[in-house]
């Protein structure tokens, strides 16, 4: 089936995605070492992981903004339902987020970022 023109240009306007099913004990610098890794070094302006302090682990999810859609979509190909960060791991699922770009992101996160709401 063929994608719509209106799904096609959505598709296209995508920077940020959301990570779910991360480990809970992964730590943001982690996540960000493992991009690097996997060749999005520079790729990407914005990194959010919430965490909950009490329990001092990630909420198993992270939010990631690149700096264009076709490395947003690399990503997407390249992570989606692949096991990271160990071989026990559920895999990781990369959907587009709600809030899209770069300063969207920083009105939405920025002051959580501000008084370390991340990991």
């Amino acid at each position: 089936m063929a994608a719509t023109t209106e799904q096609t240009q959505h598709q296209s306007a995508v920077t940020t995605l959301m990570l779910r099913n991360l480990p809970r004990m992964l730590h943001q610098q982690q996540l960000l070492d493992e991009l690097n890794r996997s060749g999005f070094a520079g790729c990407y302006d914005f990194c959010y992981m919430p965490c909950d302090f009490e329990a001092q682990e990630n909420q198993g999810i992270a939010f990631v903004n690149f700096t264009s859609s076709f490395r947003a979509a690399e990503l997407r190909r390249a992570w989606h339902r692949i096991r990271r960060f160990g071989a026990d791991t559920t895999a990781i699922s990369v959907v587009p987020a709600a809030v899209q770009g770069l300063e969207a992101n920083w009105r939405t996160f920025g002051a959580r970022l501000r008084r370390g709401g991340g990991t």
